[in-house]
């Protein structure tokens, strides 16, 4: 999402239309690799941090993230 339209529910319903497709394919758990800024959005959306991986970046982990789909 670009920097000028967060904010507006754009992130939230491309997320809840990823978590819908999932589903319908099968899948009971969505995994991802969340920017740090973004962390506390996924949190929001029913996402846990289960894990951290280092990234190319010195210092800076990536935040592994789980959401069980209903």
């Amino acid at each position: 999402i670009d920097p000028s339209q967060m904010g507006k529910g754009y992130g939230a319903r491309l997320l809840a239309h990823a978590c819908e497709i999932a589903q319908q394919q099968g899948y009971t758990k969505m995994i991802l690799e969340a920017d740090p800024h973004a962390e506390a959005f996924y949190l929001k959306h029913g996402f846990k941090t289960v894990a951290q991986k280092e990234s190319s970046i010195a210092r800076r982990y990536l935040p592994i993230m789980e959401k069980q789909l209903d």
